[in-house]
């Protein structure tokens, strides 16, 4: 019995000796890739860091410029949301000058001049790139207006668009490289899931004392990120053969067919991350970079189809909430960033060409459908997920009724541009009717204002 039982010692021994001598390589090796992992995220924020501050600016000056040309006519009736810089208004025969003697209002007018004319440049080449894209009847199935004026990504040039390609490929790349130098032992899952699995059938009891499954969360987690790195492009800046859902990615799919394996702890560890990032340009909810557009139907779809392919059962309920609660708060704070222009009622607009004739259709036309997007994006994504009140509240009261309305209800009736626009508003009207919210006694209060306004065009409830 004593050989029997030093026999089992030795084997015992000799089995513990070598799983801590694999797990040790396991560390060091993961621990190694994990830093260089981390730069590759760090380059990777950066990027979304840029392409958020970038679009807010520009959608800023864009707003700025606007106001300004539409206070000079005297057509600004007032703002919502952020108030725009409106270049300095003096007397004609009053001059203004800076520290070095040179004019404020002809260097405001010079700056301003050349950023309308690399903004209609960049217009031009995205409604050119839109064209190729979508099909070759655009112009039959989006009106010119709603191309230029109404998709967020109007004012990139072919130049930044190929250089944010450029950028995430070659971050995607380089992950690429990163693996190649790691061991072809250390680069596969299935191992390490193995190593572990044996681990738990041999002890059982002593798998549990040493929270084994927690250092396997860790180790996966260095996997899952080199993936998306990889392969995971939310905010659409054309990485070639991105994936949007978890089920496209290895480590998923691996850690799904183990049966012993927390996915719901691992899939919430790991899938937080990215979405921050995406979201927020960073991955510590404090910091504030814009990086995702709400107004963008192709980042809302890809950001909302990777965050509802990590829920139930993969997510827990709590996360799930607080990452919706995070999503609202964002188009909240999203909005207080943009300036919604309202036009003074009761004007005719003659003599409207050149810089009027664009301030005023991005005033009206252009609101009209940028709002549709926003509320269409909300209502299709981000609604049917979870929140459904505050989002139902946010599209109803903070959006339609503070500034879709106002917006609208400033055109001429008699304009093209108010028959287009009571259009768009029928749209929107025949989907808040299918969705339910009209109905809802709860956002009764909510829904007033565009229920009022709907019924005096005649729309009806059906």
């Amino acid at each position: 019995e004593k050989e029997k039982e030093l026999s089992s010692t030795g084997k015992s021994f000799e089995y513990y000796q070598n799983l801590r001598s694999d797990i040790a390589a396991w560390t060091g090796s993961l621990r190694h890739l994990s830093e260089k992992v981390d730069a590759i995220e760090s380059a990777l924020e950066v990027l979304f860091q840029d392409l958020g501050r970038r679009r807010v600016v520009m959608m800023q000056e864009w707003q700025d410029d606007v106001a300004t040309e539409l206070q000079e006519k005297k057509w600004l009736d007032y703002a919502v949301g952020r108030q725009p810089i409106i270049e300095t208004d003096t007397q004609d025969d009053v001059t203004m000058v800076d520290e070095f003697g040179r004019d404020i209002k002809s260097m405001e007018f010079l700056a301003r001049s050349k950023r309308k004319n690399a903004r209609k440049k960049r217009r031009l080449e995205s409604k050119d790139r839109r064209k190729s894209k979508e099909c070759n009847t655009c112009d039959q199935q989006y009106p010119s207006m709603q191309i230029e004026y109404g998709y967020s990504d109007a004012d990139i040039s072919d130049n930044e668009q190929l250089e944010r390609v450029e950028r995430r490929s070659a971050l995607s790349d380089a992950i690429e490289i990163v693996l190649e130098d790691v061991d072809d032992e250390f680069r596969s899952i299935s191992i390490l899931l193995s190593l572990f699995r044996q681990w738990e059938t041999t002890d059982p009891n002593d798998y549990k004392q040493c929270y084994a499954t927690l250092s396997l969360m860790d180790y996966i987690l260095v996997f899952a990120r080199a993936e998306f790195c990889k392969k995971l492009d939310l905010l659409c800046l054309g990485l070639e053969n991105s994936s949007c859902e978890l089920k496209d990615f290895d480590w998923f799919v691996l850690v799904s067919s183990s049966e012993s394996f927390p996915k719901i702890d691992v899939i919430t560890k790991t899938c937080v991350k990215p979405l921050n990032m995406s979201l927020f340009g960073s991955s510590d909810v404090k910091d504030l970079f814009w990086s995702y557009d709400p107004f963008s139907t192709r980042q809302t779809t890809r950001l909302s189809t990777f965050f509802r392919s990590t829920i139930s059962p993969n997510m827990s309920a709590d996360k799930a909430n607080a990452f919706l609660d995070d999503i609202y708060d964002y188009i909240n704070r999203y909005l207080q960033e943009m300036s919604f222009l309202i036009l003074k009622k009761g004007l005719s607009y003659p003599d409207m060409e050149g810089d009027s004739f664009d301030a005023f259709n991005f005033a009206s036309l252009g609101q009209i459908y940028r709002i549709e997007k926003l509320v269409s994006n909300i209502m299709t994504c981000w609604y049917p997920l979870g929140n459904r009140k505050k989002f139902a509240t946010l599209c109803l009261s903070d959006i339609l009724s503070f500034r879709f309305l106002p917006i609208f209800e400033a055109l001429e009736p008699q304009s093209a541009n108010f028959k287009e626009a009571r259009n768009v508003f029928h749209l929107l009207w025949k989907s808040l009717t299918v969705s339910g919210l009209l109905k809802d006694e709860d956002l009764m209060l909510s829904s007033s204002a565009i229920r009022f306004a709907a019924l005096k065009l005649g729309f009806t409830l059906t």
